[in-house]
């Protein structure tokens, strides 16, 4: 279950079968722990956007890009975030 790599590659694999709601649940354990990649918070905010779980991937995208600032992916995310929550 704290296998990183191992947990990554099974999201990966859900997400390619069009279950993106799964592939981010696979992920959440990994996102409480502070080590975790700005990287994986960002692709969890991008799942969850795909699921559309916009209220979710809000929070998972502006933690990704407190850490990682200018990072033009969680921009864009973000701003389709954005863009979903106004229509």
């Amino acid at each position: 279950p704290d296998n990183v790599a191992l947990r990554a590659l099974i999201a990966d694999l859900v997400r390619q079968q069009g279950r993106p709601a799964e592939a981010v649940d696979e992920l959440a354990p990994l996102l409480d722990d502070p080590a975790t990649a700005p990287a994986l918070h960002r692709l969890a905010g991008e799942l969850e956007l795909q699921a559309g779980r916009v209220e979710q991937a809000v929070p998972r995208l502006k933690h990704a890009l407190a850490l990682m600032s200018g990072d033009r992916r969680t921009l864009s995310a973000l701003l389709e975030a954005w863009a979903a929550q106004q229509q």
